[in-house]
């Protein structure tokens, strides 16, 4: 059945076919493949056939263990819950092989030491690798940014970040800029740059996207309560 998690999720098939979908989505699943789902995302796997492997469940506090770059990968670019949803392929026999083992020294530390010194940042410090090693070395549904980030790319994480926070209040790319001490322009510039997308639209995508999540799985809001409770002019069922 589809449903819904309140944490992060990453899923690595060492080995396995069949479906996976996500917000409304089907992707393939093959030998090497990680998913990354995250909050609020509504998932579902389908016709799985023989399949291995291991999945990380995380929460939002977890990744203030990190370093403040490794955090805003993973918050803003891998887990961008509104962005299409992020694919990664590991399609070398040696590198599949490098990625299991990265899982087992997670695991090993999980189940065998968490009753010793710095427990959490040695997990935060493992996941860390991980992610690291799979932007390196996998083929990503997206293409990431350089590390050397600019001001216009802060800005984007920072816009981004905020309106995943805000958007069932914050409908106008105005208080948006003024939340994150831009100019209106200059919030403009650079999310256009860097996404290819205005900021109105992508504050729009993000809030039709969770009317599209409640409307299609939920029973606790009708189309006419979503309306109101995001002072909705038109609705968009897609």
């Amino acid at each position: 059945m589809p449903h819904v998690h309140d944490f992060y999720l990453i899923v690595w098939f060492e080995k396995g076919m069949g479906k996976h979908m996500i917000d409304f989505k089907e992707y393939d699943v093959q030998d090497g493949t990680l998913f990354f789902v995250s909050l609020g995302q509504i998932h579902q796997f389908k016709e799985m056939f023989r399949y291995k492997g291991y999945g990380i469940v995380f929460s939002e506090d977890f990744l203030y263990n990190m370093s403040e770059m490794i955090h805003k990968y993973i918050r803003n670019e891998i887990f961008g819950s509104f962005k299409s949803s992020f694919i990664c392929y590991i399609d070398k026999i040696n590198l599949i092989e490098d990625v299991q083992q990265l899982f087992n020294v997670l695991l090993d530390e999980y189940e065998n030491g968490n009753q010793l010194f710095g427990h959490q940042d040695k997990l935060a410090l493992l996941l860390s690798n991980l992610i690291i090693f799979l932007k390196r070395h996998g083929t990503w549904s997206y293409q990431f940014k350089d590390e050397k980030m600019d001001n216009d790319y802060c800005y984007y994480l920072n816009f981004i970040d905020y309106v995943e926070g805000h958007f069932k209040q914050m409908h106008e790319v105005k208080e948006y800029a003024k939340a994150l001490n831009l100019s209106v322009g200059t919030l403009n510039k650079g999310v256009t740059k860097v996404s290819g997308k205005r900021p109105l639209e992508i504050i729009n995508e993000r809030i039709a996207l969770e009317a599209k999540r409640i409307l299609s799985y939920s029973l606790e809001m009708t189309v006419k309560q979503v309306q109101i409770c995001w002072d909705f002019q038109t609705c968009l069922i897609l």
